[in-house]
């Protein structure tokens, strides 16, 4: 329990450092896919939500360069970026299989 004095995300109403999670899993697989196709290290995993799909909304996840509007995040070593909008609905996600994204990423993105 943080003394009364210390601000931590939950109790000051800020939003979490790590927005979205991934697991090791996921990590892995995104360095197998990094590997597989060639993608240069100064790319960023995005991650974005779209309208459509079952829910009322898609996911799409890639590899993309940085841009000026990104909020950036870490999680398990893999830098992610993703805009504004797509941020407010990823809120607590976490990321468990990079790969089953690349096919059906609402599949495997679950809130926690």
């Amino acid at each position: 329990m943080p003394a009364a004095s210390e601000k931590t995300a939950e109790t000051s109403g800020e939003a979490p450092a790590t927005p979205v999670t991934l697991t090791v899993r996921a990590r892995r697989e995104g360095e197998e896919i990094r590997v597989e196709e060639k993608i240069q290290d100064g790319y960023a995993l995005r991650l974005k939500v779209l309208g459509g799909g079952c829910s009322g909304f898609a996911y799409d996840l890639y590899f993309d360069q940085p841009q000026d509007i990104d909020h950036a995040f870490e999680s398990n070593g893999v830098k992610m970026r993703c805009d504004q909008m797509s941020l407010m609905y990823l809120m607590g996600t976490r990321l468990t299989s990079s790969r089953a994204c690349r096919a059906r990423a609402s599949s495997s993105a679950t809130r926690t």
